[in-house]
């Protein structure tokens, strides 16, 4: 399993105050991890999504997307508490 790094399990190094960009920089980062990282190696690489923890609806939104893609797994906060 390929877990990101520096945008952190909830993306939270790609929440900005404008809530498009954020999402573009999510759906950037999860089509690079699918297609290009873990698609250079099908089968033994196994891409984790990140959701686009800040909007319940826009996360739903990537993880049917991503699903679409071939992904099975997501990362997650440990706490979203923290995260408002």
């Amino acid at each position: 399993m390929n877990f990101p790094s520096f945008p952190g399990f909830a993306a939270r190094l790609f929440a900005t105050e404008d809530a498009d960009f954020s999402l573009a920089l999510v759906r950037t980062y999860n089509d690079w991890h699918i297609d290009e990282w873990c698609g250079s190696h099908p089968g033994r690489f196994i891409p984790m999504a990140i959701p686009a923890i800040w909007d319940p609806v826009l996360c739903a939104q990537e993880v049917r997307r991503v699903s679409e893609k071939g992904v099975h797994s997501l990362t997650f906060t440990e706490n979203p508490s923290t995260l408002g």
